[in-house]
């Protein structure tokens, strides 16, 4: 039996009995003055009384109806078998987003402007129902129309999603939702263990819920043990279940009973290996799925969408390699056999601890491994290499990039790429490099799955990313980023492109050294010095592609520079790097390329200074009190009253740094009538610098302290990343 709107919103506190009571006097007597009829639905007349919002009255009426199934549009909730029985040309002609069915003879949708009368008519002929609109304040509500039938046609009628509930029913908000989703696609951690383990959702409720979408009936271990026949997958390696999350507990005839905590698991693949035509499915939680496989196992240290760390006797007895002798292709095959999984091992643990590079580094008597974390080098001592094994997991990697085993004088680069057991893609860019005591090796790792950040989330300010989304949109000018290597140009960059190449009416291409991501809708080429494909060659040769917008990786020379401004002064937005302390000293260094300061002055748009520090663990923040040379240092003339410092104390989180993460501290000289001027006249730094400042450019220092008092970094952070110059010549 369906429940009463107005008793859910009663039990739910979304209104008070005397609103419900006035609703009701309404509903039966009508109201003039707002516009209702004797009769009026309890839907209309709560929004016409404004005691509900419209999405909140969605929401509800999708709870009362028991069902499920509703898309999750931005921040829209729409029922599918509405949307596909609206046609998206009608839609789109009436500017409405179909929303939910308050019965089978009236629905909802939204609009973002009052439709007249005549129209309103006009769309209750066509659609044949009785239509209550809602106003909403979108600006990019053509969009959401665009993406709610393109959503629809990608994903059809029954296609809600795990974190589209959460959101709908309040167990999340949408920022929250978008944050887990970049959590999983960065640390290739599963939707459901970022959410639980950040403590967002509770892994009941969570799985309550996949329950209720999946149409699947949720037991626990305690349930499946006393009928689990362990014999049925002894003879399957625990990496298959691992794998999967799901664990065969019972066979009868050719019906396979299986426990799972990821529904979306490949049912043929299991048939195959278990060599059974059917196949029943339950659902578990991560913590009962571990639970089984543990006592099937009876490994008491098993971790679950872990790999089972390599153990030190293994590392003992891996080969003894003479690093001076030739390798054979038969030696090729043992080292895979014998040395890949501690390989594999080493890689794996980089990306669960969100390492950007791996050190193996060799000396006398031992080897280290060190990986670096947001921006800083730790030792990994739960990794290190035995000395004498190091030889053979170095050939190991070299033959995973290609590279040649028997070399062992000249340094060398390759790449490969990795997929993790739930669909990450890792780029793994190797240089080797001869040492005194054997070959070192570098691996900085790429993740080609997460998504790209946004402005503000890179560190842009919320009126800088105003006036910069508007710049990118000339089309033609100089957009530079400076910074020594390691600072973030190249993330700003690519998540600039990412934005630009939306538009279907835009041709982007690139060139770069070397390329790391993979973008959608942008034509990347890399450099290749030893065949005379430089920077300045392919700039003149994409010229021939009719391209809009370019990226030209670096600026390093007088060719490229020139070829920069030519494609600028064509009518192309070309985007670039130098290595430069900050934005002033750009200008200089392209003069000192004999670049023509009235070329330059005419071309530059903006000129970007940037450095990566480290952001305070959010799970162990805690405040504290910075020395009094540093606080002197950073305020000369008191720090402002009731301003609190924060710093991370260290937890299993972030690795017990304090830190997780990085932020990009920026300085942005947008070029000005008066800067153009001073550049024309090759003004010096301090002119150029107080007029930069006169017109409101804020100095990287500064954002670093903005940054500090927002309780985003610690103020310890600040010397390891702004040139001391800066510092002592510091004055607010």
């Amino acid at each position: 039996m369906e429940i009463k709107l107005g008793d859910i919103l009663i039990k739910k506190s979304l209104i008070t009995r005397d609103q419900l009571r006035d609703v009701l006097i309404a509903q039966q007597g009508g109201d003039e003055n707002l516009g209702l009829k004797r009769g009026e639905k309890l839907g209309r007349v709560l929004l016409a009384k404004g005691h509900i919002a419209p999405m909140e009255l969605v929401r509800i009426l999708c709870e009362q109806k028991g069902n499920i199934d509703f898309l999750l549009i931005g921040r829209y909730l729409v029922e599918p078998m509405l949307v596909a029985s609206i046609a998206e040309r009608v839609a789109e002609r009436f500017n409405i987003l179909p929303l939910v069915s308050m019965d089978k003879d009236t629905i909802i949708v939204a609009s973002n402007m009052v439709i007249p009368a005549d129209e309103h008519n006009e769309m209750e002929n066509i659609i044949r129902k009785k239509i209550e609109v809602v106003i909403v304040d979108d600006k990019n509500f053509s969009d959401n129309i665009k993406l709610c039938y393109s959503t629809f046609k990608k994903r059809g009628v029954g296609s809600v999603r795990i974190g589209e509930i959460l959101v709908r029913d309040k167990y999340l908000s949408y920022e929250e939702l978008e944050a887990a989703l970049r959590e999983s696609a960065k640390t290739q951690r599963l939707l459901g263990k970022v959410l639980i383990e950040n403590g967002k959702v509770n892994k009941e409720d969570f799985f309550q819920i996949l329950s209720t979408q999946r149409k699947l009936p949720l037991v626990s271990a305690y349930d499946i043990l006393p009928i689990l026949d362990k014999n049925l997958v002894k003879s399957i390696p625990k990496a298959f279940f691992l794998r999967n999350l799901t664990v065969p507990y019972l066979k009868e005839g050719n019906k396979l009973y299986t426990v799972t905590a990821e529904p979306a698991v490949d049912l043929d693949e299991f048939r195959k290996a278990m060599k059974c035509k059917e196949v029943d499915i339950k659902l578990a939680t991560y913590s009962d799925i571990e639970m089984i496989l543990r006592t099937i196992y009876d490994d008491t240290e098993m971790h679950v969408i872990e790999e089972r760390k390599v153990k030190e006797d293994e590392l003992k007895d891996a080969p003894i390699e003479d690093e001076l002798s030739p390798i054979t292709a038969e030696d090729i095959g043992t080292l895979s056999e014998k040395l890949q999984k501690i390989s594999n091992h080493l890689l794996w643990e980089a990306i669960k601890m969100r390492a950007s590079d791996i050190h193996i580094e060799n000396y006398e008597k031992n080897t280290a491994v060190r990986f670096r974390i947001d921006g800083t080098l730790y030792d990994i001592k739960h990794l290190q290499i035995n000395r004498n094994n190091a030889g053979g997991i170095v050939n190991v990697i070299k033959v995973q990039s290609n590279l040649d085993i028997s070399e062992r004088r000249l340094p060398q680069g390759g790449r490969f790429r990795k997929k993790t057991m739930d669909g990450g893609i890792y780029d793994f860019r190797v240089q080797s490099q001869p040492t005194l005591h054997g070959e070192n090796l570098v691996l900085r790792v790429l993740n080609q799955t997460s998504a790209f950040l946004a402005l503000d989330e890179i560190g842009f300010s919320s009126d800088v990313k105003v006036k910069y989304e508007k710049l990118i949109k000339n089309p033609s000018g100089l957009i530079l980023i400076t910074g020594p290597t390691g600072s973030g140009k190249t993330t700003t960059l690519y998540s600039t492109l990412s934005i630009l190449s939306k538009g279907l009416g835009k041709k982007v291409v690139t060139i770069e050294d070397p390329v790391e991501y993979s973008l959608e809708r942008v034509q990347q080429s890399q450099v290749k010095d030893d065949i005379g494909y430089t920077f300045a060659q392919a700039v003149r040769a994409f010229l021939r592609q009719d391209p809009d917008i370019m990226l030209i990786g670096e600026i390093r020379d007088h060719e490229t520079a020139i070829e920069a401004m030519r494609a600028s002064q064509t009518g192309h937005l070309v985007f670039s790097t130098l290595h430069t302390n900050n934005t002033i000293e750009s200008v200089q260094r392209l003069i000192d390329l004999d670049i023509n300061p009235s070329t330059l002055a005419s071309e530059l748009l903006l000129i970007i200074s940037q450095r990566l520090a480290k952001k305070i663990c959010p799970d162990c923040k805690k405040e504290y009190r910075p020395s009094k040379e540093l606080l002197d240092s950073f305020y000369p003339y008191g720090v402002p009253s009731g301003l609190v410092f924060y710093q991370g104390a260290g937890c299993k989180d972030c690795g017990f740094t304090g830190y997780k993460g990085r932020i990009a501290i920026m300085e942005f000289w947008f070029i000005d009538t008066e800067s153009k001027r001073l550049i024309i006249e090759k003004a010096d730094f301090n002119e150029m610098l107080a007029s930069s400042l006169k017109s409101g450019m804020v100095p990287i220092i500064k954002d670093a302290l903005m940054k500090v008092e927002a309780g985003i970094i610690p103020l310890d952070e600040i010397p390891n990343i702004v040139p001391y110059f800066q510092i002592i010549n510091w004055k607010d």
